[in-house]
């Protein structure tokens, strides 16, 4: 019913041959018949007369009702996402901590690192001065050259590929922002140059935004940051990187639980908040106008998986063109090819993720078909192989 007139508009609702009336006046209900409707139109499609005109400042009221009791109201934001890379204790993790909080204070150091492995971290930020709101995803990656205690191993640079694999499984299939941290309190060494080279090399693409971050900057002076940029624009290596439009220096710190007891007075204090406040905004301000995006299996680090998986392809075709043309597969080469072919699974399975690239998804697909049409001629050991090996 409407508030306006009482009258009751009657939705017919045709099931099969017949047709209900849930709604009817009185009049309706003593009558004999239901007026059949053949088409849905029917129903919406209303004479001009019998149709009621609701102005429209009254909708209007009733729509600002509903949206001013919703719980669930929707933003619009800005997605970045960012890679951080880095040698061991370069301050990574405390970055992605003062970049969600410009007063984050990092847990108590320990002198060898954490059992680190990849981490995923998702958070908004509102960028209050443009009006525009960001969700940062934030792929904090293992330590170049990892410290471990006694009786542990060490970390190889080669585990860092896992990375990708570990992008791609948390749908992190492109970045934005490519942030290579290093610390140069002690000044410049070659393992600092070497760490950033490195990083570049595996990291870097020349359409994505890309900020060398300096860390625990926050007590250093002005004079101090132009001499750190000299000193890089001097190296023959770097001179030509820094060239590059897409590579800036940054630089980033903190104040730590110790700075509270050292300094000598609140205004020292605010200081140092004050500082990180600004390297803070100037880093966030990098993120930001990353818009251009770039696949994870584009960068030159997924390259080479995507290579050495595309040769682990090559010989397995080979091996499925050698067991097609094989009779019996009893014999000790048959078996030994077998057995090369389902390492090679292996080998796959680890970085399983990249398989995901559309051309190495290809390759996937062609291989399994082969083996499925080679199944029928297996004998059961070689059998149960192939169907182990499918389930990849």
């Amino acid at each position: 019913r409407t508030m306006r007139n009482e009258s009751c508009l009657k939705l017919h609702f045709k099931t099969g041959a017949t047709t209900s009336t849930p709604c009817q006046t009185s009049s309706d209900m003593t009558s004999k018949t239901a007026q059949q409707v053949t088409d849905v139109d029917d129903v919406f499609n209303l004479p001009d007369e019998q149709k009621i005109a609701i102005p429209v400042a009254e909708v209007e009221a009733l729509k600002k009702r509903i949206r001013d009791a919703n719980k669930f109201s929707l933003e619009e934001t800005k997605t970045r996402n960012v890679m951080m890379v880095g040698r061991t204790r370069s301050g990574k993790s405390t970055a992605v901590g003062v970049l969600k909080d410009p007063c984050f204070e990092p847990k108590e150091m320990s002198i060898f690192s954490d059992t680190v492995e990849p981490e995923f971290q998702s958070f908004a930020l509102d960028d209050i001065t443009n009006g525009v709101k960001y969700t940062l995803n934030v792929i904090d990656t293992p330590g170049l050259k990892e410290v471990k205690k006694m009786g542990e191993d060490a970390r190889t640079d080669e585990v860092i590929l896992g990375t990708i694999n570990y992008c791609l499984k948390n749908e992190i299939t492109k970045i934005n922002t490519l942030l290579i941290f290093i610390s140069f309190e002690l000044g410049v060494t070659k393992d600092d140059f070497d760490s950033i080279q490195t990083s570049l090399e595996k990291f870097g693409h020349d359409k994505i935004k890309i900020g060398i971050c300096v860390t625990r900057s926050e007590e250093k002076t002005q004079q101090w940051q132009e001499k750190i940029i000299g000193q890089l624009k001097e190296h023959s290596y770097f001179s030509k990187v820094l060239e590059k439009k897409n590579i800036q220096i940054s630089f980033i710190g903190c104040v730590d639980a110790d700075k509270h007891q050292t300094v000598t007075s609140i205004t020292d204090l605010r200081r140092l908040y004050v500082k990180v406040y600004q390297l803070r905004e100037t880093l966030l301000k990098l993120i930001f106008e990353s818009d251009t995006q770039v696949m994870l299996v584009d960068l030159p680090i997924a390259s080479g998986i995507k290579q050495e998986m595309t040769k682990v392809f090559t010989t397995q075709d080979d091996i499925l063109d050698f067991l097609d043309k094989t009779t019996d597969f009893d014999l000790a080469t048959v078996q030994k090819k077998i057995a090369e072919f389902s390492e090679n699974v292996n080998r796959m399975a680890v970085n399983n993720a990249i398989l995901y690239d559309p051309e190495m998804n290809t390759l996937l697909t062609n291989m399994k078909g082969r083996m499925k049409k080679l199944l029928p001629k297996l004998s059961e050991k070689p059998k149960s192989i192939f169907v182990g090996s499918l389930i990849l």
